[in-house]
Formats: structure tokens, sequence, C-alpha cells
């Protein structure tokens, strides 16, 4: 039998720990680590949205090592990128744990893809203040726009430009010297 933690026992072990992990309703995981064009790709899309417009909006761009909380899954995680438009907003009022992400992004691998599309994307898609989550694929060039309107409308990208929320993300630029 799996020992069940309360949201503040997962806070409290994953803040001394070295490594980082996850919680999902009672559980603790321990997150795989990330390769070299997981981490391209992710700082290029961080960049893309830095330099189309979340400076000049006076939005904030969070990195991986930013907790995410849902509330409404019981769900900690650590999105490769999050964008933040409004004041931050932070689980009791600490700096560690987001609570408002406006944009959330995932860049997928073999070994993530079905937690991160089946587990986290339906929770992503629960945030009040969410209204596009972006899926990135790591062994093709593709960029999986999931926008909030009346219900979620999923977009895909080989190519091109990308507008979200009056900034445009150029795919190409993304995937700029990624082998596959």
């Amino acid at each position: 039998m799996q020992i069940q933690h309360t949201f503040e026992d997962y806070l409290r072990y994953d803040r001394s720990n070295l490594l980082k992990s996850e919680y999902r309703k009672g559980n603790i995981y321990a997150m795989p680590g990330g390769t070299f064009k997981h981490s391209l790709l992710t700082s290029r899309l961080a960049n893309a949205f830095y330099n189309s417009c979340a400076d000049a909006q006076g939005c904030l761009i969070a990195s991986p090592d930013m907790r995410l909380y849902i509330p409404n899954c019981q769900l900690s995680a650590y999105p490769d990128m999050m964008v933040v438009c409004d004041k931050p907003e932070f689980y009791e009022g600490k700096k560690d744990v987001l609570l408002n992400p406006r944009i959330v992004a995932e860049v997928l691998s073999k070994s993530t893809e079905m937690y991160d599309r089946q587990t986290k994307m339906p929770c992503y898609f629960t945030i009040p203040t969410t209204d596009f989550v972006l899926m990135i694929a790591q062994d093709h060039q593709e960029i999986e726009v999931y926008r909030r309107s009346t219900n979620w409308q999923k977009e895909s990208y080989l190519e091109g430009d990308i507008q979200i929320d009056g900034c445009t993300i150029n795919v190409d630029f993304v995937y700029k010297n990624t082998d596959f």
C-alpha cells in the first residue's frame, strides 16, 4: 500500500531535496532528467516569447524550476515554461509555487508524453487564468497550441508563425539547429 501525502508534506520534501519531484493526488513522483534537445527547445521557446512580446506587455516568463499547483487536480508540476501576465499569485504567499499562469508549455519526450497529455494537460485546462497550453514535439517539428474559447481548440503548427495573445512565435526559430 502506498503512503498518501498531503500537499504540505510534498512541499517540505521537494523544498529540501536536490532532485525535483511532482505531486499528484497524495503521491510524490521523481522527475526524470532532461536532454540537451529538451533544454534547447525550452530556452528557445522562452526566448521567442520574451523577444516577441512578454517584456513589452509586462508579462513574466517562468523557467522549468518554478512549481505550479493546480488545486482542482491536487497536482503540482514543473511545466517547461509558464508566462504570467497579471501579478503573480503564489500558494500561501510563498514565491516558489505559482498559481496563475496565462500560458503553460510542455516539451514532450518519449518517457513523459503520455503523462503530459493525459494527466497534466487536462489539469492545465482547469486553471482559470490559463488561456493557452502548448505541447512542443521533440522528435519532429510541431507545436500544438490549445486555445481557450467556449471550449479548448487545438491548432498544430509545423512551420511559420504562431499568434498567441499578441505574440508572434516562429516555429522555425524554436527548432533552429535541432536534430531529429
